[in-house]
């Protein structure tokens, strides 16, 4: 696995032509959680998977047989607290295009922003519940290579990757965080519904949440970094997008030149002018929409390079 990762950094990408696509029930009755699989694949038609009017889909073969396994597991949590379900396809699909099994973790929507403030301790708990249910598929379970586990997480996913690799939240830095110079992005959802960090219970918050299964992980535009108390364990990438100061965290890179908004997939043609008209903003299809392709080319690569070096 580790040459076919080889193989793929040196070629453009795609570097491999089909790519399957199933999903999978996981959590239980209180917390249900839906998994969506991107694997590499060789038989049969592929189709569009999701997408709409404002966000572009992916093609993937629906339900088809993984090949090549034994393969290396990728665990994928994206996006905030209400971001849509599969936000990270583009990238679970480009990792499958690669020789992974990549798996993003869709966690119910909170429906208040009181409800939302456990998130940041229940999305360590979704991903680690997510693999107990992977290794335990009758259909998945062998074919997964279980020395080379590995979680990428996006916003506040990359705030739960950094804690299943060890890292810790301190409970009032998290508290205060709405007073920081550079809030969460949620500060105004909370302030609108009378919510705030720091009615988050410390001791789910600061109990520490490392997966011993997970070997590496990427926390990309990671939310609270500075609000961490300790580092990781294991090797950790954690790449800030944007200009923002980066944090004194081990592993930590800059793309300065790109924005939270270009780890979201990638817009339609029409998706700027449908936000506007709703009402919405079009800022999150970035300055130039046709950029973002290039941009998670970009992303991708670093993570792929990473990922195979760890």
């Amino acid at each position: 696995m580790k040459t076919l990762l080889v193989i793929a950094l040196l070629l453009p990408l795609p570097a491999f032509a089909q790519v399957g696509h199933t999903r999978l029930d996981a959590g239980d009755s209180d917390r249900p959680l839906a998994l969506s699989l991107w694997y590499p694949a060789t038989e049969g038609e592929p189709e569009m998977i999701g997408g709409n009017a404002v966000f572009e889909g992916n093609e993937a073969i629906p339900d088809a047989p993984l090949s090549g396994g034994p393969v290396e597991l990728v665990l994928l949590s994206h996006g905030g607290l209400r971001s849509a379900d599969d936000s990270g396809a583009w990238l679970a699909a480009a990792l499958a295009d690669a020789g992974y099994l990549a798996v993003e973790v869709n966690a119910p929507r909170p429906d208040s922003a009181a409800a939302a403030l456990d998130e940041l301790w229940r999305r360590p708990q979704d991903l680690t519940a997510a693999l107990d249910t992977l290794l335990a598929d009758e259909d998945w379970s062998e074919d997964i290579l279980r020395d080379d586990i590995s979680a990428v997480g996006f916003a506040l996913g990359g705030t739960a990757v950094l804690s299943l690799a060890g890292a810790t939240l301190d409970a009032a830095s998290v508290g205060a965080a709405c007073d920081a110079d550079l809030p969460p992005p949620d500060c105004f959802w909370f302030e609108a519904e009378g919510a705030s960090l720091a009615e988050i219970d410390s001791g789910p918050l600061t109990e520490p949440r490392r997966d011993e299964r997970i070997g590496s992980v990427v926390a990309l535009g990671a939310e609270y970094l500075d609000m961490f108390a300790g580092t990781p364990e294991i090797p950790a990438l954690v790449l800030t997008l944007g200009p923002r100061p980066a944090p004194e965290l081990i592993g930590t890179e800059a793309m300065p030149d790109l924005s939270p908004v270009d780890a979201f997939p990638a817009c339609t043609e029409q998706a700027p002018q449908i936000l506007e008209e709703d009402g919405s903003t079009a800022a999150i299809c970035g300055e130039d929409p046709s950029a973002r392709p290039e941009h998670h080319d970009r992303i991708v690569q670093r993570v792929m390079t990473f990922l195979q070096d760890s």
